[in-house]
């Protein structure tokens, strides 16, 4: 069994922010420009242009950061790849690595044999991405003879 899916937002704001923060960087630029060919720099201007700067960067940033850094769930027969959003980090957990698997209530507690943990919060997902990862794990877990142990609360 392979899981293999995509969590990014289907609405393309990380283009849209791009391209605003490019927008407000040129017309930012096209201003300070045009005033300084005609020579009427004065201080508003200085406001106008760190006004323009700072927005065109923020939106550009947030667009390239979206771009670059979408969530992702991949869980096959090598590995556990999980990154449920653009702002934490991913993390790979390989089974062969896996020592044990507890069930605490709705999250799993992965055990490595290096002894770190991971938990998966299947909280982060919503409802069927959370069973389609549930589903998963718990298949793999049984072809590789890893049992599932479960604790109360």
């Amino acid at each position: 069994m392979e899981l293999k899916r995509n969590l990014a937002d289907k609405n393309n704001k990380s283009l849209i922010h791009t391209a605003i923060g490019i927008v407000f960087i040129a017309v930012g630029l096209y201003y300070m420009i045009d005033k300084m060919n005609h020579k009427t720099f004065d201080q508003f201007d200085w406001a106008y242009l760190a006004f323009y700067a700072v927005f065109g960067f923020k939106y550009l940033i947030q667009g390239v950061i979206a771009l670059i850094r979408r969530p992702y769930i991949v869980i096959n027969n090598d590995k556990i790849s999980l990154k449920p959003d653009a702002s934490t980090p991913g993390k790979t957990i390989w089974w062969r690595d896996i020592q044990s698997i507890t069930q605490v209530g709705k999250n799993y507690k992965i055990r490595s044999s290096d002894n770190s943990s991971y938990t998966i919060h299947l909280s982060y997902y919503n409802y069927e991405v959370a069973d389609e990862i549930k589903v998963a794990l718990e298949t793999i877990a049984s072809e590789k003879a890893i049992q599932i142990n479960e604790q109360q609360n």
